[in-house]
């Protein structure tokens, strides 16, 4: 009989927690209310149902970089043997930024410090996204500085194990000016596929590039709207038969925002493309997706109705593109969704703000498949707040992380486990890493019971900003 966790777990002793220095030690609060083990094969074990209000990280690590200024992670990726990679952004002695990679286990570097990747115009390069791909490989994407002084797009990859900087690759497009990777994905043949931006004739696009394993270019897609805005991709997803989904923004007349969302074949042939401008004909942006069981995929965002107000929109897709629009979120006034995940038992759960008093505040929304809401909540703060990223477990655990004000010099990172399973566990985290108003997570993964959010946090000293790492267990 194999004893989950969630039995063992049942007090912060049993998580050998170690705290770092600053952070706050309240004193464990969790309450046991059931447990029941089922041990029966082929079924879940329940939960030892239980809440702590005051979790805190057993491991937190700063990374500061040798310019000792701008400094921040964007992305992190769990793996079944307990690694974190986290990728980010440090500036260097020479006062430029570089893209970063770290590679954690237990709360300690594997490598002793961060690799990097510093263009050969040594100018400002920057991680935005990453992705794992077969055989123990890491890709980041974002823009690097070119030698005319103008982005490329850049896609550098690494080996997990060593650190070793494998091979790079760039876009410079048709005009020679900014190009930028804004969102990853890899397959199950190590084919990498990039989507952002390119400046064409007309303006910027929307662009996708894919390349092999070995760096071989494979395809790539190119979209300008009607009014040849700024048109950028937000976020990508690859399925398991190798199709890739894009969501981007397209700007319309007079600058009106249309919601666009794509699905490629493997081998880049356009399957299909909607344009969604919500459910008044009148504005939509929906960037962040989720991948849909069944196939398709949901994005989310918001929407603007005929009332001039922006409502927490989300969108679920099949994958022959049918189109079905969850009502939307709306309150008296504006709300908004900043990403999407889906939970084991198969509901949706979008996080992001409501306004409240001329500010933001964290709202979370969880919906059911057919897209009627569960479950929503407002988070009061003194401050402008909101969920920057949400993940899920494999247990009816759904984890949304923001910030949250509570005075002057106290934005507070907040982290919270919430669960869909009648008993299940939900703890609430607040990690204060510096007195300031600047420490924002920008990034969250799970696995198993293993949760690491990552983002930036302000020193306090003079243009000095870390990357931040904090991980839970439970």
């Amino acid at each position: 009989m194999r004893i989950t966790n969630d039995i063992l777990d049942m007090s912060r002793a049993h998580l050998h927690r170690r705290p770092a220095p600053g952070l706050r030690r309240a004193a464990a609060s969790i309450v046991v209310l059931a447990a029941l083990l089922a041990v029966t094969a082929g079924v879940t074990p329940a939960h030892a149902a239980f809440w702590d209000p005051d979790a805190t990280p057993v491991w937190a690590n700063y990374e500061n970089g040798a310019g000792d200024t701008d400094d921040y992670a964007m992305d992190v990726k769990l793996t079944g043997g307990g690694v974190t990679y986290v990728a980010g952004t440090v500036t260097n002695a020479q006062g430029n930024t570089d893209i970063s990679l770290g590679k954690y286990l237990a709360g300690v570097s594997v490598w002793g410090g961060l690799k990097t990747y510093n263009g050969a115009a040594h100018g400002d390069d920057f991680a935005k996204k990453m992705a794992l791909g077969p055989g123990g490989v890491v890709y980041v994407t974002g823009p690097s500085t070119s030698g005319a002084g103008n982005a490329d797009l850049v896609v550098v990859k690494w080996s997990g194990k060593t650190g070793k900087r494998l091979w790079v690759r760039r876009y410079d497009g048709p005009k020679h000016l900014a190009d930028a990777g804004s969102a990853i994905g890899v397959d199950r043949r190590g084919n990498v596929t990039v989507a952002g931006y390119s400046y064409s004739g007309n303006g910027q696009d929307v662009f996708v590039r894919s390349w092999s394993a070995s760096g071989k270019v494979r395809w790539s897609w190119r979209y300008d709207g009607v009014a040849h805005g700024p048109d950028s991709a937000s976020d990508l997803y690859v399925a398991g038969d190798g199709s890739v989904y894009v969501s981007a923004v397209v700007r319309g007349v007079l600058d009106a925002t249309t919601s666009l969302t794509a699905r490629f074949s493997s081998l880049g042939k356009k399957k299909w493309m909607d344009l969604y401008t919500g459910p008044d004909n009148l504005e939509a942006a929906a960037g962040n997706i989720a991948a849909r069981p069944g196939g398709g995929v949901y994005v989310a965002g918001w929407a603007r109705t005929t009332t001039m107000a922006y409502d927490g929109l989300v969108v679920a897709y099949k994958a022959d593109g049918t189109r079905s629009v969850f009502a939307l979120n709306s309150g008296a006034t504006d709300q908004g969704f900043n990403d999407v995940a889906v939970t084991s038992g198969g509901d949706v759960v979008a996080v992001g703000y409501s306004v409240v008093a001329g500010h933001n505040q964290p709202r979370r929304v969880r919906y059911d498949p057919l897209g009627v809401v569960q479950m929503s909540a407002t988070v009061p703060t003194s401050g402008s707040d909101e969920y920057t990223a949400v993940a899920t477990d494999a247990y009816g655990g759904y984890y949304p992380t923001g910030t949250n004000t509570n005075g002057v010099g106290d934005m507070r990172v907040e982290t919270r486990r919430l669960s869909t399973v009648v008993g299940g566990g939900s703890w609430v985290s607040e990690v204060l890493p510096h007195a300031t108003p600047a420490n924002r997570p920008t990034a969250i993964a799970v696995r198993g019971t293993t949760v690491v959010v990552v983002g930036q946090t302000d020193t306090g000293l003079a243009a000095d900003d870390d990357q931040f790492l904090f991980t839970y267990v439970y």
